[in-house]
């Protein structure tokens, strides 16, 4: 999965996709490769030793706390930019229309995984907002630039703060943190 994680690193600069791209993570029961963007809250987090928080009810907590209450809870510590999604296109279809109203989706097609998309397919990838870029043998290929962000009618929730929990987690484990260092 290493190699793999190099071309999605690849990829998703390729897209000009800023940000670190995590391990390979089961997200909404697919398979992907995590884009976040670091806040200043990470900083403030691990200064503080706060560890991620992924108890529901204290996220809705946090979500729904007034701006103008003293107190405030701990804010973000990183912004989902997007998910690389190295599945067969139906998979990855699919995981774009899951995985939309959280960040940018991109699938990752190559020799391994499919052939090069058809016209007609990368006509569904535009119309869907999906992302496409195609990489193989060391080549890393643009072929749709799908949606600048979130899908626009997508509302932040608690699942969004979830999920920026659960990759704050990953991030910090220590095979993470050596793989960013050595980036």
């Amino acid at each position: 999965m290493d190699g793999l994680h190099e071309v999605a690193t690849a990829a998703a600069a390729k897209a000009g996709w800023t940000g670190a791209v995590l391990p390979a993570q089961r997200v909404s029961s697919f398979l992907v490769f995590p884009v976040v963007e670091w806040l200043p809250g990470a900083a403030a987090r691990l200064t503080a030793g706060q560890d991620a928080q992924l108890d529901a009810t204290i996220l809705s907590m946090w979500e729904s706390w007034p701006l103008e209450d003293p107190g405030q809870p701990p804010s973000s510590p990183l912004r989902v930019e997007g998910f690389v999604i190295p599945h067969k296109w139906k998979s990855a279809l699919n995981a774009a229309v899951s995985l939309s109203g959280y960040g940018k989706v991109m699938a990752l097609t190559g020799a391994n995984r499919e052939k090069a998309c058809s016209s007609m397919r990368l006509m569904e990838a535009d119309l869907a907002g999906l992302t496409v870029v195609h990489a193989e043998a060391g080549n890393v290929e643009l072929q749709v630039r799908g949606r600048a962000g979130r899908h626009p009618r997508a509302r932040r929730s608690v699942s969004d703060r979830y999920f920026e929990e659960l990759f704050f987690a990953r991030a910090c484990t220590p095979a993470v943190m050596r793989l960013s260092v050595s980036a």
